[in-house]
């Protein structure tokens, strides 16, 4: 950061995208020096500070508004998905497949009835079409 700080500012005649970025540069330096000097239970309040305002801004959110976020979210995720390497697709579906067995096992006898009955009910309907 310093350094990218330090060729900004030799500039002299810079750019509105320029000025720009070396403010956001020493904006991030200030807030790295001011947060290096707080203690750990500083840091936690302000992450809990910040996940609260977060979560009370998505709460007053419009119903539109709402579901452009999870449909930017669902894209972002499909891209990434397709962009990874097939080791890493093979790991994430072997993971997957572990944690869903877990949770088998895991499961009470009503929630495996519920399972089998959904089950059903979801082959019935695709043999019904």
């Amino acid at each position: 950061i310093d350094h990218r700080i330090h060729e900004l500012e030799s500039i002299k005649m810079k750019t509105l995208s320029e000025k720009h970025e070396l403010k956001k540069l020493k904006a991030r330096k200030r807030v790295r020096k001011y947060r290096q000097n707080q203690n750990e239970e500083q840091r936690e309040a302000i992450k809990r500070k910040n996940r609260e305002q977060v979560k009370a801004a998505r709460e007053n959110e419009s119903h539109e508004k709402k579901e452009a976020r999870r449909k930017q979210n669902r894209e972002q995720a499909n891209a990434a998905r397709e962009a990874e390497s097939d080791t890493k697709r093979e790991a994430r579906r072997k993971l997957n497949r572990e944690q869903a067995k877990a949770a088998r096992y895991a499961e009470s006898e009503e929630q495996r009835e519920t399972r089998m009955k959904q089950r059903r009910e979801h082959t019935n309907y695709k043999g019904a079409h």
